[in-house]
């Protein structure tokens, strides 16, 4: 855990007997959801591609309500415990923070740091449909999975690591078994038949190789853009004044964006707006590429990186 030390100081110093809740939604996202549902209708190859889809959001906008709820519920329950609940990356914290309204004292609506170093910190982990519980898993938490709606597309996916429940009721029985009474907490085990390891090859080189296979058909982009800047021709210049243009209307003229987005004004590929972007990572400067590596620094890794433009750098082996 020392790669997220000073983060899992700074969490457990400032709460105790941590819950953690992840979520994992995309309702209340920092985007707005007119633009995301223009954009279905103009990618989605046919209508039942589309009704599907909006079936799939209603569904988890159910569960992600009911989520909220069961928060609220576990603070009110174990007012000695500190629960937090972490927004996904894709969501507006404002939006979600309305959605809970008045809250316990020990119950916090918080997007700081990225999962690991809260969940490393937490007693408990409680999901819905979040991939970091793999996360959580091999940090051997107790997990609770709690999805009352099935009908999603993952349907019981993921309910597989920890306990599964569809009743608030049922799980927080659970749970209150657990907080006050330690032999109903089981040693956590990886369970080999759940994920599986390879005795012969590191983790990381299998994922390296199935990236390259992946991508390495695909035409690159980042030369393209290296070299309108490099030559400084009118194509990069046009498309520099039109994003900032683009950025501008979104921000203050949100109602002629949608008009320009939906009748093609706006290219359908550019679905993502700068606050979309700046909620996932604000900014990526060279120092916080040498602090990572210096982290890594018992691997002993020799790298060189070169800066192609503000947001990519290109990092090699030295």
């Amino acid at each position: 855990h020392s790669f997220f030390k000073k983060e899992i100081n700074i969490i457990k110093k400032k709460y105790k007997k941590l819950i953690f809740i992840s979520s994992s939604f995309f309702t209340d996202s920092v985007m707005d959801e007119r633009i995301y549902k223009i954009y279905l209708e103009k990618t989605q190859k046919d209508k039942k591609s589309l009704e599907n889809f909006s079936k799939e959001l209603k569904h988890h906008k159910e569960n992600y309500l009911k989520l909220i709820k069961l928060s609220i519920e576990i603070a009110k329950k174990f007012p000695t415990h500190d629960v937090v609940f972490r927004p996904h990356p894709r969501q507006d914290i404002n939006k979600v923070k309305l959605r809970f309204g008045e809250i316990p004292k020990n119950l916090h609506v918080v997007f700081e740091f990225t999962s690991t170093p809260w969940i490393v910190a937490s007693k408990f982990y409680v999901h819905c449909n979040c991939t970091t519980v793999h996360e959580a898993y091999f940090l051997k938490k107790n997990i609770y999975c709690f999805r009352p709606n099935l009908k999603i597309f993952a349907k019981k996916q993921l309910t597989e690591y920890g306990s599964f429940f569809q009743s608030n009721k049922l799980l927080i029985s659970d749970l209150s078994k657990k907080i006050f009474d330690q032999k109903f907490i089981k040693k956590n085990l990886i369970n080999q038949k759940i994920i599986k390891f390879s005795e012969t090859e590191e983790t990381s080189q299998k994922i390296a190789k199935k990236i390259i296979h992946h991508f390495k058909k695909v035409k690159s982009e980042i030369k393209i853009i290296k070299n309108y800047k490099n030559e400084k021709n009118l194509k990069f210049y046009k498309n520099f004044i039109l994003s900032n243009l683009k950025e501008i209307i979104y921000l203050s003229f949100r109602s002629l964006y949608i008009f320009l987005f939906k009748y093609s004004f706006i290219n359908v590929k550019h679905i993502f707006t700068k606050d979309y972007k700046i909620n996932k990572i604000k900014s990526l400067q060279k120092k916080d590429i040498l602090n990572f590596y210096k982290k890594l620094n018992k691997k002993k890794i020799k790298i060189k990186f070169k800066k192609i433009n503000e947001n990519i750098f290109e990092i090699k082996n030295a």
